[in-house]
């Protein structure tokens, strides 16, 4: 993967490029957070200033939050992550750093939600699946209250949550059954998401191997402490 090196160098490179083709940098002011203002990340120079200025420091904070994450998962051999607000996938970066610091085995699969398609992502390393969905995050789940799609190239992965709503919650071979009306892609990845359970853990035991694979579903558990699993 790349370095943060290298990576703000090829940033650098079209930021003075960029900026030589220039007579005036007033737009470069934008990039403030006085008072409360949010800068204008459409604007191509300004996200490159703000990647310039913060990717190392948030980068190396991130790196410190994974590496105690993986270890209170006791270093996983896989990890899904959704991130809100994820701008260029620095996150994503950071986790990779500490996974390969830890020597670890460790697939990741991410999911990254973003109002601005941010230039400058960070690319997947080999075996992890990237995903992006643009638009607003709580807007997504307003409009559509069970369902998270998200694509990368030519992949696609929905996510049925369960518990949104209130009331008595469905077992999960009923929860699994609505999902099967909704399959229309044989190549498309579907998870069903609950509070971590035994009974859940159990009920999906319960259902063969074959089908699972299939149907290419998986479940994914997340408890009280934040900790998620998908099987």
């Amino acid at each position: 993967m790349i370095s943060m090196s290298e990576y703000l160098e090829n940033i650098y490179v079209d930021f003075a490029s960029d900026i030589n083709e220039q007579t005036k940098l007033c737009q470069l002011k934008g990039l403030n957070f006085a008072a409360g203002c949010l800068p204008d990340y459409n604007n191509l120079q300004i996200q490159r200033l703000y990647l310039l200025r913060y990717s190392f420091a948030y980068g190396f904070e991130y790196s410190g939050i994974y590496s105690e994450v993986l270890a209170r998962l006791h270093n996983p051999q896989k990890i899904c992550v959704a991130s809100i607000g994820c701008g260029n996938f620095l996150d994503y970066w950071s986790l990779v750093q500490s996974i390969e610091k830890k020597n670890l085995e460790c697939e990741v699969r991410y999911v990254g939600i973003d109002e601005i398609d941010w230039n400058y992502k960070f690319d997947k390393r080999d075996g992890d699946e990237l995903y992006f969905k643009k638009g607003n995050a709580i807007n997504f789940f307003e409009e559509n209250k069970e369902f998270i799609e998200a694509h990368a190239d030519d992949k696609r992965w929905v996510i049925n949550v369960q518990g949104i709503k209130r009331g008595r919650k469905q077992t999960l071979p009923v929860k699994l059954s609505e999902v099967i009306k909704h399959i229309d892609d044989v190549n498309t990845h579907y998870s069903i998401a609950f509070n971590d359970s035994l009974a859940y853990r159990r009920q999906w035991n319960e259902i063969p191997e074959v089908v699972k694979n299939t149907l290419h579903m998986s479940v994914i558990l997340a408890d009280k402490k934040g900790n998620i699993v998908e099987i």
